[in-house]
């Protein structure tokens, strides 16, 4: 079974042991980057969400509420979705897909982290044809413009409103 819950320290081991084979991390960081030591650093906007499959972490993303994603939106109410990945070693079996799914992230940003929310926003690469192709399946949309990630590289800018949202 996938589950998504924010991250635990009991997850730690899991997810800095894996490393993206180069051709993702090109992507994407490794979850150890956001860590110094056993201590997570993120901005106090964000948030490290851990992917579970049968109760055992093998992915990892953040949700970020604050001010980068109105590079993609001027929606204020939007929740940015950033460093998204899944160890190797459970690549194609659909975490990707089941977690990205309206069903499973946006009942956790809700009730997690901000009723208020009523869109996605993202940023990929897209020469990273997999992770766009599977937003795109998703029900993630083109916004129209260019973003530059945090690794200096030109991004597609994606969004998706939160069902049952204004946007929506």
């Amino acid at each position: 079974m996938i589950s998504i819950e924010k991250y635990r320290f009991s997850h730690f081991e899991a997810l800095v042991q894996y490393q993206l084979p180069p051709e993702q991390a090109l992507y994407a960081p490794d979850p150890s980057q956001w860590f110094n030591g056993h201590t997570l650093m993120l901005e106090s906007s964000m948030t490290a969400v851990s992917i579970l499959k049968n109760r055992q972490a093998v992915g990892f993303f953040i949700l970020d509420r604050g001010v980068d994603k109105l590079e993609f939106t001027h929606n204020p109410q939007s929740i940015l979705l950033r460093s998204f990945s899944v160890n190797p070693h459970y690549q194609g079996q659909g975490i990707a897909k089941t977690v990205m799914q309206p069903g499973l992230l946006e009942p956790f940003i809700s009730q997690q982290l901000s009723p208020s929310c009523n869109e996605i926003v993202l940023a990929v690469n897209p020469a990273n044809q997999h992770a766009y192709q599977l937003y795109l399946k998703c029900g993630f949309c083109e916004v129209g413009k260019m973003v530059m990630s945090r690794r200096g590289t030109l991004c597609s800018a994606l969004r998706r409103p939160i069902t049952g949202s204004q946007l929506d």
